[in-house]
């Protein structure tokens, strides 16, 4: 019962503590009506929920995952060998109470779980200063990251950057076994998690290099971070992956073909390197591109990122976010959008509650963290109004418009035909945003697809039917009625279901 002490929870029974839960409510509504909203409006895409919710079916279910909605999987490799995320595992008994909703209820929970963490590390590092703590959770919640994280599925960093907090707070209460766990649940959650927790132990170890058992602690759980991290990159993930398949995420071509190459070339250019993190290095020219480092820089800064950049401890912690985000081929990892500025969250607030210990005038720490909430604050609303998801990836994140609540198609009739004409063991092929919710079956696919189906499900949409185009997918319709190979089963509210004629 010690080891988990730091959950416990108890009702609110000062001021501080109710307005605490009023602003965590708040939120909790704000973030529901993101996520659960756009899944329940068909807003979720086969790449990333539909993959994770077949991955958390089979794992219910007591099987290994060898996931057909990627092409390069082919229903044939372990889903851990694209990622390493043992963790989904763990959610996965879940399933049978949320259904395909069940990785969006844990993303959602461990956020509000993140605040919870946040409020006991201001109670405990700043005692006695309920209303900086209040300050710090206004902070947490408004983060840009959050939002734009909830508007895209579900991604384990959500919740490995969720556990940090926690992760500070038993190492401050020197539950250190508590800590270790912790940690291993980070590492279980993505492989490039492992990496990260290996910088978050340096800087917490520089931060207290004169306090010899917290800083040997920390040091102990980086080293170990490190060898996890080899040991998945090099031993586990070859090994789910049975030699059919390389690691197919390492796209960083302006450091190298490789990460040894990566590495040697930020020691040996560090200029160019640096040069790197704020320039559009792709070739060719882009609207879309440009300006999407210094919008993630400026939001950064703004909700408090410049706390760490003052505080290299910090900032030793957020380089490999920096790295793969900014180093990049792919723009929108440079970008604010999606799941990729989560992690910095966690690290902005301890460096906040260590630079107000530091300041002895109370009005200096009011104005520290005012700046803080404000900025914070800024960041989240000022990302709603820049937000540009892709054509093929409109999800629906500004909450207080009409839109967002309202889908172009009929959803309850589309989701009544899936019901009825498709039955839970066959085999599928459908449309992006419908896997998600077809996603619990040995075969499902993203159509197009090699995988040979009994179903084709299609909605034929304002959305653009990704990969394909549109009139791509009118071509593949039209092909389909006419084939004498496929029945058509159903033809309104812009969805055609085909069955394989036997």
């Amino acid at each position: 019962m010690r080891l988990f002490r730091f959950f416990r929870t108890q009702l609110p029974t000062t001021v501080s503590e109710r307005i605490a839960l009023g602003i965590g409510l708040f939120f909790a509504g704000w973030y529901a009506a993101i996520s659960f909203v756009n899944h329940h409006l068909l807003r979720t895409f086969a790449y990333d929920l539909g993959i994770k919710n077949q991955a958390i079916w089979d794992y219910a279910h007591g099987r290994w995952n060898l996931n057909s909605i990627m092409e390069e999987l082919q229903g044939k490799i372990n889903v851990l060998a694209n990622h390493f995320e043992p963790v989904l595992a763990l959610f996965s008994p879940l399933y049978w109470i949320f259904g395909h909703y069940t990785l969006l209820v844990v993303q959602w929970f461990a956020i509000l779980l993140g605040g919870r963490a946040v409020w006991l590390l201001f109670k405990e590092r700043l005692p006695n200063q309920p209303q900086l703590a209040l300050l710090g959770l206004i902070s947490f919640y408004s983060f840009f990251g959050i939002f734009s994280a909830l508007s895209f599925d579900f991604h384990t960093n959500v919740v490995a950057a969720m556990l940090v907090p926690w992760l500070f707070l038993c190492f401050y209460r020197r539950q250190f076994l508590a800590f270790f766990l912790i940690g291993l649940a980070i590492v279980f959650s993505k492989e490039n998690m492992a990496l990260w927790l290996m910088f978050v132990g340096l800087g917490l170890a520089l931060h207290h290099v004169k306090q010899g058992q917290l800083r040997n602690r920390a040091l102990l759980l980086s080293l170990s971070a490190g060898v996890c991290f080899v040991l998945i990159m090099k031993v586990l993930m070859p090994a789910f992956a049975n030699g059919q398949l390389e690691y197919l995420h390492f796209k960083y071509t302006a450091l190298g073909p490789d990460m040894g190459s990566a590495l040697t070339f930020v020691l040996t250019h560090p200029f160019d390197a640096l040069r790197l993190l704020f320039e559009n290095h792709l070739p060719g020219a882009s609207s879309y591109r440009d300006g999407l480092k210094a919008s993630t820089w400026w939001l950064f800064m703004a909700a408090g990122g410049w706390l760490c950049v003052l505080r290299p401890a910090f900032f030793l912690m957020l380089i490999p976010i920096f790295g793969q985000k900014m180093f990049s081929d792919d723009p929108n990892k440079w970008s604010p959008f999606f799941q990729y500025s989560i992690e910095f969250l966690p690290v902005i607030i301890m460096a906040a509650i260590e630079a107000v210990r530091l300041l002895s005038k109370a009005y200096l720490r009011w104005t520290l963290m005012l700046m803080l909430a404000l900025g914070s604050v800024f960041s989240g609303i000022h990302s709603l109004s820049m937000y540009r998801p892709q054509v093929f990836m409109p999800q629906g994140i500004k909450v207080l418009k009409s839109g967002h609540w309202t889908r172009e198609v009929p959803v309850q009739r589309i989701k009544f035909a899936l019901k009825k004409h498709i039955p839970d063991a066959a085999s599928v092929a459908a449309s992006s945003v419908l896997v998600p919710r077809l996603a619990m079956r040995r075969s499902i696919a993203s159509y197009p697809s090699s995988i040979p189906v009994q179903y084709i499900v299609l909605l034929k949409d304002a959305i653009e039917p990704y990969p394909l185009k549109r009139q791509a997918l009118a071509d593949s319709i039209s092909q389909l009625i006419q084939s004498p190979n496929w029945q058509c089963l159903h033809q309104q509210d812009s969805l055609y279901i085909f069955k394989r004629v036997q």
